[in-house]
């Protein structure tokens, strides 16, 4: 109870603190958040040193991820896509451009040096046509609105598709992989065999590599982000304006600060009815345990009552 107390606080105390002057909007560029994570991993910035990841670290455009043995890393980006990556996993983020009010120029690039990984689609890649790929080992992966695993298993690259469509491209032809099928190739040089459906072993086998042993914690933790990610993304809005388009900066600033108040109101209310909700089951639990208490001492002044009338029988006999 006291940590998901102190979890609710660290996630308020960033969103109340999210409003900042225009300059300061002009610094940022979160991209993503690193929700979970089982083992160590670490984040290293475009020209600079690896540094340990912790959960709740911000991604920025060019950082690489990267797990160490038997680890997992979680992460969210801001249009909800979600990247889980397996152990001795290195990705890094080559290209992002997100507008919540416009998907028209919306798009994603990400490479895979080495490992494997669970793609889930968010706001981006579930347009028309979206422009999302992943650059892997063997070759390019298109992504078409889909829930899909890649990664080495049984001494080939295999790409498998939970839900929506990929298209798994080498320099000898390309696959398309439909919900429930799945491929392998054994290098870039190689055509990707033909898909065809897996089995649920198969499919088990696969997802084991990248399943989070606090799936449902980490579930709870992003509807909990979810009004942080509204704030995140026009948060990175503004920096899209200011670096792009700067023409447009004063009045997208003043509606992005008045977004960002009703969403600070919001996230307010939320904390508000949080609190009277964990009072509420505190009473519950004290109610409880008085209640359990004043049941134990009844027994035990039954049972007592009950030894007395038998011994004063035995003394009268």
């Amino acid at each position: 109870m006291i940590r998901r107390f102190l979890g609710f606080l660290v996630v308020s105390f960033f969103v109340f603190h999210a409003a900042a002057p225009a300059f300061a909007v002009e610094d940022d560029g979160v991209i993503g958040t690193i929700v979970e994570i089982e083992g160590t991993a670490s984040i290293t910035p475009e020209g600079d040193q690896p540094a340990a990841a912790a959960i709740d670290n911000t991604l920025h455009l060019n950082d690489t991820i990267q797990t160490s043995p038997s680890s997992r890393v979680f992460v969210l980006f801001i249009d909800n896509t979600e990247l889980t990556l397996s152990e001795n996993t290195q990705v890094k983020i080559d290209n992002y451009v997100f507008d919540p009010d416009n998907n028209s120029q919306n798009k994603a690039a990400y490479s895979v040096m080495r490992g494997a990984f669970q793609y889930v689609s968010g706001l981006i890649g579930k347009r028309d046509n979206p422009d999302v790929h992943i650059a892997t080992p063997v070759g390019s992966i298109g992504i078409r609105g889909t829930d899909f695993w890649a990664g080495n298993l049984d001494n080939q690259y295999n790409v498998a598709v939970n839900e929506g469509q990929v298209a798994l491209k080498t320099d000898a032809g390309e696959e398309v992989v439909n919900k429930g099928q799945g491929t392998y190739v054994h290098d870039r040089r190689s055509r990707p065999a033909h898909a065809q459906a897996w089995g649920r072993d198969r499919f088990e086998r696969v997802n084991a590599t990248v399943r989070l042993k606090r799936h449902n914690l980490v579930r709870q933790r992003i509807r909990r982000m979810q009004i942080r990610q509204r704030v995140l993304r026009r948060r990175y809005k503004q920096y899209m304006v200011h670096h792009h388009n700067p023409q447009q900066r004063r009045a997208e600033t003043q509606r992005f600060h008045r977004q960002e108040n009703q969403l600070q109101n919001q996230e307010r209310h939320t904390e508000m009815r949080g609190r009277q909700e964990r009072r509420t089951e505190m009473r519950t639990r004290q109610q409880r345990r008085e209640a359990l208490q004043k049941r134990r001492a009844q027994q035990q002044n039954d049972r007592r009552k009950e030894n007395d009338g038998k011994n004063k029988d035995k003394k009268d006999n």
